[in-house]
């Protein structure tokens, strides 16, 4: 994402694909990951999970083929959100399946549980950092 000035001479922030589909695939990547891990020991619950990382990036794209229609920060937040519930939605579903161990011990153990608390918190996180930029902007820009 990048700043411009548009006509009226003010920064404006604009699309950028590199970093729109960068931050796209970044956040939900692991899930993808997740579903690899998965093909060999649970087939179904690999594809659910597959699932959840294709819809969650169709939405992201989605996004990006209505940008002219949204501002970029809400496009984020909206982005951060979905993200945030493929998250939680493919850890419940790997949890639930059964199948916690076989993603859990790659690059150190974490119980599910401590994903049930992380992806939320790091998600209002990130909600909450966006809002403030688009907050303290609205306030330096007249009108």
């Amino acid at each position: 994402m990048s700043i411009n000035a548009g006509k009226t001479g003010r920064p404006r922030r604009i699309w950028d694909a590199a970093g729109w589909f960068g931050a796209q695939i970044g956040s939900t990547g692991w899930i993808a990951i997740c579903a690899l891990l998965l093909s060999r020991h649970d087939p179904d619950i690999s594809w659910i999970v597959l699932g959840i990382f294709l819809a969650a990036n169709a939405v992201g794209g989605g996004l990006w083929f209505v940008q002219q229609r949204i501002p970029l920060l809400l496009g984020l937040r909206i982005l951060v959100a979905i993200a945030g519930a493929a998250g939680m939605l493919a850890v419940g579903t790997i949890d639930l399946g059964g199948q916690w161990s076989v993603v859990a011990n790659i690059g150190g153990h974490i119980e599910p549980v401590q994903m049930y608390a992380l992806i939320p918190l790091g998600t209002l996180a990130l909600l909450g950092l966006f809002w403030s930029i688009d907050r303290s902007r609205r306030q330096v820009e007249p009108g």
